[in-house]
């Protein structure tokens, strides 16, 4: 069970094998609608208290539009529904 808090919304759900939490290699990547993304190392998520990780702060005029679990070397591609993108490779130097 977590807490949410009044006016709080579920945005993304990931299934994570519990061996997945160990790996060095393993994040969780988030986009918002805005533009903003952040990419946290999965190991993190592993010993959880009962409150919870604000893994991110949104802003009031922004949203979670993705979540997804990745490793440095995977390709990422954000797109509009405007026809434009942008295209990276994570790496632990930039994101």
């Amino acid at each position: 069970m977590i807490k949410i808090e009044p006016g709080e919304k579920i945005r993304a759900m990931l299934t994570v094998k519990p061996e997945e939490l160990s790996e060095e290699n393993k994040f969780m990547l988030m986009c918002t609608r805005r533009g903003f993304v952040k990419k946290m190392p999965l190991n993190l998520f592993k010993n959880l208290r009962r409150v919870g990780l604000r893994a991110l702060v949104i802003e009031d005029d922004d949203d979670l539009i993705s979540a997804a679990i990745c490793e440095n070397g995977n390709e990422v591609l954000l797109s509009t529904a405007n026809g434009m993108a942008c295209r990276f490779t994570l790496s632990d130097e930039e994101l």
